[in-house]
Order: structure tokens, then C-alpha cells, then sequence
């Protein structure tokens, strides 16, 4: 009875000291690397000011997402104009493996800036965590030093074993172990590069025959893809699970300079274009599958970027979150007017290319600021680890 009573006092006094603990975690701004990285929930407008003031920050990094149309991201935005500040908006699902594509932005970030750089979240904790941990590890600092930002003393509460910020850390923390190292931040940068990938979306396709880059609207083209599972979960394959799909944006006047990204954008009029038949069953991790499809091409004439990729139905292309499915360029011409209708629509970019002996699929999987100049063997060598 006497100890009933006791925690009878001691609990409203404990979920106090608790939740006042929480609640001002939730308004600090915490400095990730002195001087250098900083975290933080939202803040108000003119604590946003104090705050690139005081630490001189040249970065913003919302993690919130978008937020077009509300009063906190028009504040964020006009606080960061005016302070002479950029600002980067990178958005990510907590539920599900952070993208690869996201994970490479985010790291070119804190490799791009000689200025502070603050990240953000609505809370400063989970998001926030997550990339406050990132730089951490970016900056050549020890997994157990980058983990220390996504703990429970950070305000971050989870099951480790299915929390996918922790699971990305774990597949980074089984590399090392099986390279026998520690972290660099050159080592950091190549598992990001070259190794990293969510293992449901983690796969290679090659074409078995170059796909055509003209044809006639509304024709159809046969595609043999060889696709081969690179991850450690296996696809059970369906019209409601995984197929192999192809789809296209344009009509382009000329080329666009970064095709890769245009897929990725949230509300792009992309043209779904097709499905492979059958191929029921599963793929194992490692295995191969030749798969088939047939593609539509568009009926209105122009200059289109097509991608041919995996997609779990309802869920996600497999570019959304790993590596980009192979690309080209492809000329729709009008059945009737022939090449008349699109003449000049590529302002000489495909027939220059093939002049060159260059092959434009291998364009378009590296176009812009992507990852090629890092796959050089002189800068970054694919085949083997930085020592």
C-alpha cells in the first residue's frame, strides 16, 4: 500500500519533468557540427532571422515537404530571400527507406556549402534526426556519434529493428563490418554513390536490343528487357505486384538537360505507356528474368524522354526509390506529315550524338548534376572500397 502511494506522487511529477523535457527539446536548436550543421523543429519567422543571424547559416533545408499555400513555407521562403539565404525543400516518407536519390541530394548539400546549413523539421526530431545523423556521418564522424542524433535523448522513440531511418544506418553499419573499417567520409560517400539502395527497389535492367529512337504516333513497339534482382528481398511479380512498365513525358521542343528528374517530380504530366504480360511467380534476390512488353507510342508528334522500369503497382516505380530504369530519346513522327512534323524539335542533339558514336540511352541515365563525373575510375572507382 505504501508503495502504491508513493507512485502515486511520484507519476503526475515524473510526466511533468517529461513532458516539459519534451516540449522545450522540441523548441531548441541544436548545433550537429560546431559551426557547421545545425537542427531545429519549425520556427516562427523571426526566429528563423535570429537564427541565420546568430549562426550566419547559408542553407535552409525544410524536410517538412512543399507546403505551397501555407503560411509557414511563405514565411520560410520570404525570411531566406531576404536574409540572402538558399533554400531547399527535400521531402521523404518516414514510413518507408529514405530514396537513394534523396540521400545523394542531401549529402551534395553538406559537400556543396561553405556556409552553415540548418535542417529542419516540423518537431526537430524525426526528419531532422535522420539528416543531423547524415551529416554527422559525412563529415567522417563514427556511426555511434551520427546514431546519438536519432536516440531517445534527441526526442526520437522507436523499435530499431523496423524503423526504417535506423534500418538505413544498419545497412550502412553491416558494409563496414564486412569491409573490416570504420567510417570516412570518403567511405560514407562511396556507400551513398555506389552501394546504397532500399533492397525492395534495387534492381538492373539492359535492354537485349537497343530500342528505336523514331517512330510512327500511335504504333506500337516490342521490348525485351533482362532484369535482374540486386537486393536481399524477393518480388512476387502480378498485375497487382511487380511488373515491368514503361512511360514518357513530352512532346520536347529540344532536349531537356535533366531527364532523370523529370520523373521524379510530383504532378508531371507523365504518360503511362505500357505493362509487361504475365511474368507471374517470384524473383529472388540475385535471379534474372527476361521480361516482355509491348509499347504505345504516343499519338501527339514530338520529341519524348521514355523510361522503361519496374514498378510495384500502387506503391512506387522503382526509380522513386532506387536507381534510375534505363532511358532514350525517342522521335514521334504524324503517321501522315511524316518528318516534316518534327523537324527541328531536336535542334540537332540525337543525330549529333550519334555522329559522336555516342549512345543516347547511356545519356540519359547520367544527365546534369548526377552522379557520372563520381563514377570515373580516376575520381571514384566502382571496383573496389577507398581505402
Amino acid at each position: 500500500m505504501k508503495r502504491r502511494r508513493v507512485w502515486i506522487c511520484v507519476l503526475p511529477v515524473l510526466v511533468l519533468v517529461l513532458g516539459g523535457w519534451w516540449f522545450l527539446l522540441q523548441l531548441k536548436v541544436g548545433e550537429v557540427i560546431p559551426s557547421r550543421v545545425f537542427r531545429s523543429p519549425q520556427l516562427s519567422a523571426e526566429r528563423l532571422r535570429r537564427v541565420i543571424r546568430t549562426h550566419d547559416i547559408g542553407i535552409v533545408v525544410n524536410l517538412r515537404g512543399t507546403g505551397r499555400g501555407k503560411t509557414w513555407y511563405g514565411e520560410e521562403l520570404a525570411v531566406c530571400a531576404e536574409e540572402g539565404v538558399d533554400h531547399h525543400t527535400v521531402t521523404f516518407d518516414m514510413d518507408g527507406p529514405p530514396p537513394r536519390h534523396k540521400v545523394v541530394e542531401l549529402v551534395d548539400l553538406l559537400e556543396s556549402t561553405q556556409r552553415p546549413i540548418l535542417f529542419h523539421c516540423l518537431r526537430g526530431v524525426d526528419r531532422s534526426g535522420w539528416a543531423a545523423a547524415l551529416a554527422v556521418l559525412a563529415d567522417g564522424g563514427s556511426l555511434d556519434e551520427g546514431l546519438a542524433q536519432l536516440s531517445p535523448m534527441s526526442g526520437h522513440f522507436c523499435r530499431r529493428s523496423t524503423c526504417p531511418q535506423h534500418r538505413f544506418f544498419a545497412s550502412y553499419e553491416e558494409f563496414l563490418n564486412g569491409e573490416g573499417i570504420a567510417n570516412s567520409a570518403g567511405l560514407f560517400r562511396f556507400w551513398v554513390d555506389e552501394v546504397y539502395c532500399p533492397d525492395a527497389y534495387d534492381a538492373s535492367l539492359e535492354f537485349v536490343s537497343p530500342p528505336p529512337s523514331d517512330a510512327t504516333s500511335g504504333t506500337e513497339i516490342e521490348l525485351a528487357v533482362r532484369v535482374r534482382n540486386r537486393g536481399r528481398v524477393a518480388w512476387r511479380m502480378g498485375p497487382e505486384a511487380v511488373r515491368l512498365g514503361a512511360r514518357g513525358v513530352g512532346p520536347f521542343l529540344e532536349a531537356p538537360e535533366n531527364a532523370v528528374e523529370i520523373f521524379r517530380i510530383r504532378g508531371a504530366e507523365i504518360r503511362d505507356l505500357g505493362r509487361s504480360a504475365g511474368g507471374l511467380g517470384h524473383v529472388s534476390p540475385g535471379s534474372e528474368r527476361l521480361l516482355t512488353m509491348t509499347l504505345r507510342t504516343p499519338e501527339e508528334p514530338g520529341l519524348y524522354v521514355i523510361q522503361v522500369d519496374m514498378v510495384h503497382e500502387f506503391v512506387h516505380w522503382f526509380s522513386e526509390m532506387g536507381r534510375p530504369g534505363p532511358m532514350w530519346f525517342l522521335t514521334v513522327e504524324d503517321e501522315v506529315n511524316g518528318s516534316e512534323t518534327t523537324e527541328g524539335m531536336i535542334s540537332g542533339w540525337l543525330p549529333a550524338r550519334r555522329a559522336a558514336g555516342l549512345d543516347p540511352v547511356e545519356a540519359l541515365s547520367c544527365p546534369g548534376r548526377t552522379r557520372c563525373a563520381r563514377r570515373t575510375p580516376e575520381v571514384r572507382p566502382r571496383t573496389r572500397v577507398p581505402e
